[in-house]
């Protein structure tokens, strides 16, 4: 296996499972602060668990020609209340799941907070996992883009593709007797049915999916 000293990555909102297990095999992330925005990603979408299957939720931007804005520069929208809908998928989803509770206040506050920027959105959420799990990540965003990395860099930007079917080891989710366990959801799929046995999981994932 190669040995990478850090992982280069696109910024993603509650990224899904496959990324956080390759963020604890290389701890020392940097989120690509320099790219233009690409539509149809985890930059602005997640998904989420439901006795119907995989839902994605995303959060809407402001129209304009975003694929050609610096990420740091694109706007989310609040002309619908998408606040308040992902806050009822997620209660719908999760609400009986064992540590909802113990965790359903700093995510449900971060998603109301109103935020500006994607960008400062997908940070703050990333540290916020980074807490909650805790996966003692060491943050940093990139100052300039690099076409390509040194050899020392795993470079991860657009290779976790949205609705990649992944499949990994099965644990508990409260919706699986509709649907069979659904891999690779959000991460909050993952700490909201596993708490802070999750860090164990994205360990045993780590290995099988880091080369």
């Amino acid at each position: 296996m190669q040995n990478y000293r850090n992982i280069l990555i696109e910024s993603q909102i509650f990224p899904p499972i496959r990324t956080l297990s390759s963020f604890f095999s290389y701890p020392d992330v940097c989120i690509e602060a320099c790219e233009n925005y690409q539509k149809r990603s985890y930059r602005n979408r997640y998904r989420i668990g439901t006795t119907q299957g995989a839902m994605e939720l995303s959060i809407p931007l402001l129209k304009g020609k975003n694929q050609q804005q610096n990420i740091r520069d694109v706007k989310i929208a609040y002309d619908i209340n998408w606040p308040a809908q992902h806050i009822k998928a997620i209660q719908s989803s999760y609400g009986k799941s064992a540590y909802f509770v113990y965790f359903k206040e700093p995510i449900f506050e971060l998603i109301v907070k109103k935020e500006i920027y994607l960008f400062d959105f997908n940070w703050k959420a990333l540290q916020l996992i980074n807490n909650l799990i805790p996966l003692n990540l060491k943050l940093q965003t990139s100052n300039s883009f690099q076409e390509i990395t040194d050899a020392t860099c795993l470079d991860l930007r657009n290779k976790i593709q949205l609705k990649t079917d992944t499949p990994y080891p099965a644990y508990y989710q409260v919706f699986s007797g509709n649907t069979g366990f659904i891999s690779n959801l959000s991460i909050l799929d993952l700490l909201l049915h596993q708490g802070p046995e999750a860090i164990y999981y994205l360990q045993q994932i780590g290995k099988l999916t880091v080369t």
